[in-house]
């Protein structure tokens, strides 16, 4: 997660490919049934080549960013929590709570969680209380399930109440 951080600018080729890839969007379907149509308008419509997109294409797919089944492109965990912050719905007047308390021993699952809460733009209160005004909840149960932290972690809807 962490050693990611520098490609996950939102003007990235990397994350421009990944954009695309969000299942069921007509770029969606372009990259599956019509991949020279799909890089040819992605370079129409971003600030990189097609050449420096097929790369990073080419990157994302040996990272394991995604994979295509069936005729469909399906982002990993891997891949979503990258761009994530660049697809996550503002709360309607709450804020997503996250407090943890992962033990001494399991040091660096907490060093990647707190990493992650980084990236997804997440504010920390306290040492172990983070709060967002996106909704992230899917993403966070999708990689607290992935790390093996659900005895250590808990997720609020939460409101100020003045």
């Amino acid at each position: 997660m962490g050693t990611m951080n520098t490609l996950r600018r939102e003007k990235s080729a990397l994350t421009q490919i990944l954009l695309a890839l969000v299942p069921y969007t007509e770029q969606n379907l372009m990259l599956v049934f019509k991949p020279n149509r799909f890089f040819d308008e992605l370079e129409r419509t971003s600030e990189f080549s097609a050449s420096t997109l097929r790369v990073a294409y080419s990157r994302a797919r040996k990272s394991k960013l995604f994979e295509i089944n069936n005729d469909r492109v399906v982002l990993s965990l891997k891949g979503r929590q990258i761009i994530q912050p660049f697809i996550a719905k503002k709360l309607d007047g709450g804020q997503l709570m996250v407090i943890f308390d992962i033990p001494e021993d399991l040091a660096g699952l907490r060093r990647k969680f707190r990493l992650l809460l980084v990236d997804l733009q997440f504010k920390q209160i306290q040492q172990s209380v983070w709060m967002s005004d996106k909704d992230h909840r899917k993403i966070l149960a999708d990689s607290i399930n992935d790390l093996g932290l659900d005895d250590w972690v808990q997720l609020y809807e939460a409101a100020r109440i003045r």
